[in-house]
């Protein structure tokens, strides 16, 4: 059987171009690259209105100058810096290039020039930072940091290649087109923190992605293919340590001192990139779907270039309703078209009727599902009534902090209640009742206050303990055995039969 979690939900498929190959978008006639990217602070344009630019030229630096750069997705000439809302809402000032369609690369766009085995994980820390290599996810850590932190700590590297989510495909058509750069990528990771070895998560329905990623430059001594259940939200980090090994970790930010370190496919293939061509995270792979507009596509688009440009291309609807950066689940509503994109948003989704998001004023009628559904292990409908009421103390006591808002709980209320948002409300609410408590004590506000430290603590016999080590349970991920590669590259090969070969094999390995 394939390896899975406790709760999460079933979703419907809806990836209407799995099957599309990833096309290029036409160059838009100008892009507004945020200056604000990665979940860092924002940067300081380095470049003048009126001064020429090439692709992949440094435009924006950190003021302390340790952060990720901004660079330029395409050639062209500074036309003016101004203030964009981006995909979450927040403000960022933005460098506005016109497009002069020569795909001028800039002279610091070269090779890295030394073999992996030559290379330290210094260089390789700096070299994630300074070509801006950020993931998806809502509150995204670029590349480095998350290196960083996880250096003479992590144990074991995962490479997430699941993309559970409806409608979104970018991440398996990467899988499916670029394999050899996810292959790549994760062996520079591995060379960075030192491990061994390294395990590739696969969705047990995507048996295209397992043979793909066999068929590149797979090494059975170094990488270990995981097939893991197709259920929602599986891509959580905390989740794919719960299913691969049983660890049950409270919160991501402890993933690193847990002993694992967990990485997009997307991030591997732009290091990858990084090492090899010397390019920048300038551009990434969106998909554009939903049922506002006509031709749903897989398109590789330059970072900062307007949603709208996107959508137009496919044939947006005049009835949409509803636009979304993300997908259905996690995404969230973008206040208009022109909206910039930015490196971590893997879709964008048009809907000419929203979705339903609750029915305001329905009573709870405490069936528990959302207790069942939830993947944190935590009382949604208490996390509710606590937020209704605006109760921080209870909030705090139920752990809304440990909230991953990834909306099970809201998807199988039978009531419409649109549990999640009011929880991430109440989330917001504590971290601002934290700051003004800092400030009041006279204690400058860090980052520090999301450590696992300062989670709240459940009482010892609570059954939404979610911190537990359940180290004594841990199953190790399965290695692939060679009689299964000779039977995944046969393209006749029935791969349900293959699948069930594969595990069964394993369990009697490690029995």
């Amino acid at each position: 059987m394939p390896y899975t979690f406790s709760g999460g939900v079933k979703v419907p498929f809806r990836k209407d171009v799995v099957n599309c190959a990833v096309e290029r978008l036409k160059a838009p006639a100008e892009i507004r690259v945020p200056l604000r990217q990665c979940g860092e602070e924002e940067c300081f344009p380095t470049v003048r209105i009126g001064e020429r630019v090439n692709k992949g030229q440094e435009i924006g630096k950190c003021k302390d100058g340790t952060g990720c750069p901004v660079h330029s997705g395409i050639s062209g000439t500074v036309r003016d810096i101004v203030s964009v809302s981006l995909p979450d809402r927040r403000e960022s000032g933005a460098i506005v290039i016109e497009n002069d369609y020569e795909d001028r690369l800039d002279p610091s766009v070269y090779p890295f020039g030394r073999s992996i085995k030559e290379t330290t994980p210094e260089q390789i820390l700096e070299t994630a930072r300074l070509k801006g290599i950020c993931g998806n996810g809502r509150e995204p850590l670029p590349l480095y940091r998350r290196i960083q932190c996880s250096l003479g700590k992590a144990r074991r590297v995962i490479v997430n290649c699941t993309e559970c989510e409806p409608f979104l495909s970018a991440n398996r058509r990467l899988v499916l087109e670029q394999p050899e750069k996810i292959i790549g990528g994760a062996q520079i990771l591995l060379k960075a923190l030192g491990v061994r070895c390294g395990h590739l998560a696969v969705e047990d329905c995507f048996s295209e992605g397992m043979k793909a990623l066999l068929k590149s430059d797979f090494d059975p001594d170094m990488f270990r293919i995981c097939l893991v259940k197709s259920k929602y939200p599986q891509s959580d980090p905390r989740l794919l340590v719960a299913a691969l090994f049983g660890r049950e970790i409270l919160s991501s930010s402890s993933l690193a001192d847990s002993g694992y370190a967990v990485f997009d496919a997307v991030e591997c293939a732009a290091l990858y990139d990084a090492f090899v061509s010397g390019m920048p995270m300038v551009e990434r792979i969106v998909t554009v779907g939903g049922d506002g507009v006509a031709e749903p596509a897989n398109l590789s688009c330059p970072i900062g270039t307007p949603l709208e440009n996107l959508l137009l291309c496919c044939g947006l609807s005049e009835n949409c309703t509803l636009l979304l950066a993300g997908g259905s689940f996690s995404g969230v509503e973008v206040p208009n078209a022109g909206v910039p994109l930015v490196k971590n948003i893997p879709a964008v989704l048009a809907f000419n009727e929203a979705p339903e998001r609750g029915r305001s004023g329905t009573d709870c009628i405490r069936c528990g599902r959302c207790v069942s559904a939830c993947p944190m292990k935590l009382l949604p409908l208490e996390l509710y009534r606590a937020a209704c009421k605006e109760n921080l103390p209870a909030a705090e006591r139920y752990l809304a902090d440990c909230c991953s808002g990834c909306g099970c709980c809201s998807f199988v209320c039978p009531a419409g209640l649109d549990l999640t948002d009011k929880i991430l409300k109440i989330q917001g609410m504590l971290a601002e009742d934290r700051k003004k408590k800092q400030s009041s004590n006279g204690q400058l506000a860090s980052s520090d206050q999301n450590t696992p430290e300062s989670f709240p603590k459940a009482p010892e016999n609570a059954e939404n303990d979610f911190a537990k080590d359940s180290s004594e349970n841990t199953k190790e991920a399965p290695t692939v055995p060679a009689n299964l590669q000779s039977t995944l590259q046969s393209p006749s090969s029935d791969f349900s039969v293959s699948s069930e070969k594969f595990t069964k094999e394993e369990e009697e390995g490690h029995a």
